[in-house]
């Protein structure tokens, strides 16, 4: 398993954890409530998404340029791996996480969107208003859902959604200054498997 340092932050905070569920390819849910805390994420493994199911409104980013942001329902925070932050909590709210690995988002990138995964960045979120985002996180339900064996194919489905709605959010301005080296063009790849394919 991924170390997943922000799980292990909260399993060790103030936090409760109502439910979690574990999805094929390294994915994890896991819906938590808090209150009256402070909280440091350091070092994660795994890139983390966020949706504020309830309360928020007393909750705040601490570090950097978000200094005393704070949250709301229904906002999203996107922590991507190695990011650190410090929150502060002061009133009770309940969040839905969602941690994933970055080969498990660059292998959707270049499956479903035929595009070049390294061009692609996640971006450090909080307290978003994003509505597409928003109504597929709310997909995923609660915690009594997720022991529902049809619903957690429908979740599989719904993590394919945010993946999706994640690289729209991507800026290609920052992408065209990047230099890649080596590797296939995709029209080189397309015909490399086309012929493969022809020729097994």
């Amino acid at each position: 398993m991924t170390k997943q340092a922000i799980f292990d932050t909260l399993s060790h905070s103030n936090a409760t954890l109502r439910g979690e569920l574990r999805l094929p390819g390294d994915i994890r849910l896991a819906a938590w409530q808090n209150e009256l805390d402070r909280v440091s994420y350091h070092t994660d493994e795994v890139h983390t998404i966020s949706l504020y199911t309830a309360g928020g409104e007393q909750t705040y980013r601490l570090d950097g340029q978000r200094s005393q942001r704070n949250g709301f329902k229904d906002a999203i925070c996107i922590i991507p791996q190695q990011q650190e932050s410090v929150w502060e909590i002061q009133g009770r709210f309940e969040f839905t996480h969602v941690y994933f690995t970055d080969n498990h988002l660059r292998e959707f990138i270049a499956r479903e969107l035929d595009l070049e995964p390294r061009l692609f960045a996640l971006p450090d979120h909080s307290f978003l208003h994003h509505g597409a985002l928003t109504a597929a996180l709310q997909q995923l339900g609660q915690p009594q859902d997720w022991r529902d064996d049809i619903h957690q194919l429908h979740i599989q489905s719904v993590v394919q959604d945010v993946f999706a709605e994640l690289c729209k959010m991507q800026s290609h301005r920052a992408a065209r200054k990047v230099r890649i080296f080596g590797g296939l063009s995709l029209r080189s790849k397309k015909t490399v498997q086309q012929y493969i394919e022809d020729n097994l």
